[in-house]
Formats: C-alpha cells, sequence, structure tokens
C-alpha cells in the first residue's frame, strides 16, 4: 500500500528510523494525525500536495494543501496508487 503521506516526517529511506517512531505510538494513535504534528504541518503539507513553484504564503494554497489530503482520509485512499 502506498501512504506518501505518512512519510511526510521521516522519509522513506529512513526505514529503521519510522518504525522505531511508528511502534512507540500508543495503541489507538492515529499515524497521520502523529505525522502532522511531527512534521511542520503547513510548510510539509504545503511542499508535498501544492504544485511546483506556487506561492506557499498564499491562503488560497494552504487551504488547499490541508483540503487535499483530508478528502483523501474521507475516501479512505481509494484513489492512491498502489
Amino acid at each position: 500500500m502506498n501512504m506518501p503521506d505518512l512519510h511526510i516526517h521521516i522519509s522513506r529511506e529512513n526505514k529503521d528510523e519510522w518504525m522505531k517512531w511508528a511502534t512507540k505510538l500508543k495503541e489507538g494513535k492515529s499515524f497521520l494525525a502523529s505525522v502532522l504534528t511531527k512534521a511542520l504541518p503547513l510548510e510539509g503539507l504545503v511542499n508535498v500536495y501544492a504544485p511546483s513553484g506556487v506561492d506557499s504564503d498564499d491562503p488560497a494554497v494552504r487551504h488547499q494543501a490541508f483540503k487535499d489530503p483530508a478528502k483523501r482520509l474521507r475516501d479512505g485512499w481509494t484513489d492512491s496508487t498502489e
């Protein structure tokens, strides 16, 4: 399963570091919510989801950067590539 949202704060190349972080989370805690609190939420989401070259200080760009992953969560990642 490909869920790039879970690698905003620790890249895929650092598998051991990611697993160490993930296994320390309390049972029932959301991986995605935890990722967003560890990463720089605005900058991280804007950089991951906004088109290249946009003004990341633009409130409309920031809004869309939060709106897109929220939609993916609601949809259950059905549109993600695997």
